[in-house]
């Protein structure tokens, strides 16, 4: 879209792609530890067996968005559950290992925080990292929605 009040061009798909969306959750600290509270607080529910956040897409829309059994399947990863994680969702370890990068360039001081903030920027110019989680994903989803929609939409909503 042109933007008239700046006078830019519109981004190319290739510009898209390739924006660093992980670095700029990386360098903005506070947005880490707003992530990392929320995050922190529905895992606390889940821990207690108190009801987490309920899906507002799966609410809403009435099927399980692509995110759905994301939370079940970290905490059993946590309790160190593989098959049942996997069961669950199979992001749990790529979404686990986010979680801990987001604790690291949280915690990091910011000469440390800044160099690996420039390795993922480096790392997001060569590959479109979040395009191809997002491509991953939403397979992953209409595989699980369209093939396996029985049993998924009973493990949702067990």
């Amino acid at each position: 879209m042109w933007n008239r009040m700046e006078g830019r061009h519109p981004l190319t798909l290739k510009q898209q792609l390739f924006q660093p969306v992980i670095t700029e959750i990386f360098s903005q600290r506070a947005f880490g530890w707003a992530a990392l509270a929320a995050g922190a607080l529905h895992f606390g529910l889940i821990s207690a067996e108190l009801p987490g956040w309920s899906c507002p897409f799966h609410h809403t829309l009435g099927i399980p968005c692509p995110g759905c059994g994301l939370s079940r399947a970290v905490m059993a990863l946590w309790h160190g559950d593989i098959g049942t994680s996997l069961n669950y969702h199979a992001f749990a370890v790529p979404a686990l290992l986010f979680v801990g990068l987001l604790i690291v360039t949280s915690l990091l001081p910011s000469q440390p925080r800044d160099w690996l903030t420039t390795q993922t920027a480096h790392l997001e110019q060569r590959w479109p990292v979040m395009a191809i989680a997002m491509a991953l994903l939403f397979g992953y989803w209409l595989v699980r929605l369209v093939i396996f929609h029985d049993s998924y939409i009973a493990l949702i909503t067990n």
